[in-house]
């Protein structure tokens, strides 16, 4: 595929995080940006944190007209503040959500209400077509707004997840990408990155080099959500924080295509369980 490489300088960086220096906010300005300079092609944007685990030609046969792409849903706006988050946090994501709920917004021609029950989306992965380019720049000012009252730090896809539904349907990237956004799961793919990014991988050829990384990339997500899932839960359990354990294991699994319980992993959950009744 021809690749071409674009400067990202400090200044442009700096115009593109906005009037509240939101650093996130450079994904929406650069996605605008791609529409001006290409305006008759589709976008799919990949945050860095993400891996192809399908052929990409599959997910891009779902780009179609009336079909925006987002990583995968999450959970309501009304369930976004996280659980044990500082009293500051937690009254600016509140001070969001009541906007959400309260107030009409501009996207393209229209005024348009949502609700605090709709669901928020992850953006480590964007597929857009053509159609919603115009949507752009409301989506920049609905994230400026948000961030602004609230300092949301997810402010970003926020804005992807009410804006993109007003003109398209969105559809889960998440049997085709992995996105390994939440923390723990960077640590351990760090971890297997560093096992892999060797002098000896180095100088494979490129073919040798493609066919290790595809047999890598099959195994990755099951290896690093089990692990963390496993340890979620097996914590949670451990510590009498049985719905805390279950919420971080379930939102560990839920970025995988299929299902990675396993009898290994039941078999640690019951030895856990049965140490805590004993102890």
């Amino acid at each position: 595929m021809p690749v071409e490489y674009v400067l990202l300088t400090t200044a442009g960086l700096e115009e593109m995080y906005g009037p509240q220096r939101y650093i996130h906010r450079a994904k929406a300005a650069i996605i605008e940006k791609l529409f001006r300079d290409y305006p008759t092609d589709r976008v799919l944007f990949c945050d860095s944190d993400t891996f192809f685990v399908a052929e990409s030609d599959k997910l891009l046969s779902r780009l179609q007209p009336g079909v925006s792409l987002m990583h995968m849903r999450e959970a309501r706006f009304t369930q976004s503040i996280p659980q044990g988050a500082p009293p500051e946090e937690t009254n600016g994501i509140q001070t969001a959500i009541d906007m959400i709920d309260s107030q009409a917004f501009r996207i393209g021609s229209q005024e348009h209400r949502f609700q605090k029950t709709q669901f928020m989306w992850n953006s480590g992965v964007l597929g857009l077509s053509q159609e919603v380019a115009s949507l752009l720049p409301d989506t920049c000012a609905l994230i400026d707004t948000l961030y602004e009252n609230s300092r949301w730090i997810v402010s970003e896809q926020v804005g992807f997840s009410l804006a993109l539904p007003t003109k398209t349907q969105l559809v889960p990237s998440n049997h085709y990408v992995f996105h390994y956004w939440y923390k723990p799961l960077k640590v351990l793919m760090d971890t297997l990155l560093d096992e892999l990014l060797t002098s000896t991988f180095s100088n494979l050829n490129t073919a040798d080099r493609l066919t290790q990384v595809r047999q890598l990339t099959t195994k990755w997500p099951h290896t690093v959500v089990l692990s963390n899932a496993r340890e979620e839960l097996i914590n949670g359990f451990s510590s009498g924080a049985v719905v805390r354990g279950l919420k971080s294991a379930k939102l560990a699994v839920d970025t995988l295509p299929t299902s990675p319980f396993t009898v290994t992993f039941a078999k640690d959950l019951f030895l856990t369980l049965r140490k805590k009744d004993l102890g």
